[in-house]
């Protein structure tokens, strides 16, 4: 068993009055938390999460987090970090690749920040965000397991559950390579698995599904092979082997274990092995008929001949 601890904190960074202000929440909480152990912490769009190698009660933690106090100079150190963190990712093809692919969507504010709002940001600011994470649910994870400590989980949390829908796509070429990016909400656990099958098929393209809280993309390069009805099965076969392989090579990593089961609880309110499950049991008529619902997405001629139909999971 684990001895790792981590924490989730909910954020609504699509909200903040300045870019980074989370992202500099969490530098501050991992130096203040340095009095009980060492933690690092990450920030996406959605949350923060802080992890340590050892087994801290959640007590301790919470108490942390409520007693936080910054003087001057400490702000100023934090803030020099943080914008020189942002100085190495401007040289980061991933941070350039992505800031394209969610460009003009409700995530297109990178959660890193920006130089200048972060040295707009105040200690103000930063109490007032504080207390905001006090009042929402804090995702707990220790002993291989995930409990929500606290507050009232929103319904949006259900997302991706639902019936795969695309909402619209864009095309984009991003240093000389074409792509198409599909942009849905839901059939989260469907569209993981046609990942790893296009992957196989597809290994000098690029194919990437990115997922967030309240939208999801599916990354194609231009040009990408699909399979057909006679090759779905066996392609199922061969991802769900690289998906056991990989679920197991993560359940020995406590950082990859906690995050996942972490992020699945927080989007879907069930368990990262219990989603793995229930996606390994997808039908093959479910993958081929999002696989017409991609490609034909604009031309309805493609969808003659398939009698495949959509299989909703809740």
């Amino acid at each position: 068993m684990h001895n790792c601890t981590a924490l989730l904190i909910p954020i609504k960074s699509l909200k903040e009055r300045k870019a980074g202000l989370w992202h500099l929440l969490e530098h501050i909480l991992v130096s203040k938390l340095i009095s009980i152990s060492s933690f690092v912490g990450y920030t996406s769009e959605d949350y923060i999460i802080l992890f340590s190698n050892n087994k801290i009660y959640y007590e301790e933690v919470l108490r942390i987090i409520k007693k936080i106090r910054l003087n001057r100079i400490q702000f100023i150190n934090i803030k020099g970090e943080l914008i020189n963190e942002i100085l190495k990712t401007r040289k980061n093809f991933r941070e350039y690749f992505f800031k394209r692919v969610w460009g003009k969507t409700l995530y297109q504010r990178s959660p890193l920040g920006n130089i200048t709002s972060i040295k707009r940001i105040t200690i103000a600011d930063v109490s007032r965000a504080n207390r905001e994470i006090i009042r929402g649910p804090l995702y707990y994870f220790a002993n291989g397991k995930v409990t929500i400590k606290k507050g009232r989980i929103s319904e949006q949390n259900k997302g991706g559950l639902g019936t795969f829908r695309i909402l619209r796509m864009n095309k984009m070429i991003i240093e000389g390579v074409d792509y198409n990016i599909y942009y849905f909400k839901d059939g989260t656990a469907q569209v993981y698995l046609l990942e790893k099958i296009l992957q196989l098929m597809n290994k000098d393209r690029h194919i990437q599904f990115s997922r967030k809280l309240c939208l999801n993309a599916l990354i194609i390069e231009r040009g990408a092979a699909f399979p057909g009805k006679e090759d779905i099965t066996k392609l199922k076969e061969k991802a769900v082997l690289g998906i056991s392989t990989r679920m197991n090579s993560i359940k020995k990593d406590c950082f990859l274990l906690a995050r996942n089961e972490l992020e699945s609880h927080y989007y879907y309110m069930k368990s990262w092995q219990r989603m793995i499950k229930e996606m390994i049991r997808t039908e093959e008529d479910e993958l081929i008929w999002i696989i017409c619902k991609i490609r034909s997405y604009g031309d309805t001629k493609i969808y003659k001949g398939i009698s495949a139909k959509p299989v909703r999971r809740m």
